[in-house]
């Protein structure tokens, strides 16, 4: 897949419907990839899903204290960044380790997350 400049992105909107705001990302949830809006096109185009070499995005649920969360596949490598949020968009969690296949992250309180593990390029 070709690299795409979005500049600074400032939301995402997790849900089966395309949001109406053009300007963010959209987590399509009836069929876990992400979109992005193109301009020239005038559609919702594929930026990733999540069975991408790059890319894994799923759900989990927490409870408090440190979490392991692995992924459905391994990641070429433990060298990715990763977006944790929860459905209003906050999520009271810290990062603590990454391995190719798993990450953990230390939460203050139960609740259930989304998250996307980017591979860094």
């Amino acid at each position: 897949m070709p690299t795409i400049n979005l500049g600074q992105v400032q939301a995402m909107k997790v849900s089966a419907s395309a949001p109406s705001n053009t300007t963010m990302l959209w987590n399509n949830t009836s069929d876990n990839k992400i979109y992005y809006y193109d301009n020239g096109v005038g559609s919702w185009q594929e930026l990733a899903d999540s069975t991408a070499s790059s890319m894994r995005v799923n759900s989990a649920s927490l409870v408090a204290g440190d979490n392991t969360v692995t992924f459905s596949s391994p990641l070429p490598s433990a060298s990715y960044q990763v977006i944790i949020y929860d459905s209003t968009g906050d999520v009271g969690a810290t990062l603590v380790s990454k391995a190719a296949a798993s990450f953990v992250v230390n939460a203050l309180e139960p609740g259930d997350i989304i998250y996307h593990a980017i591979l860094n390029t």
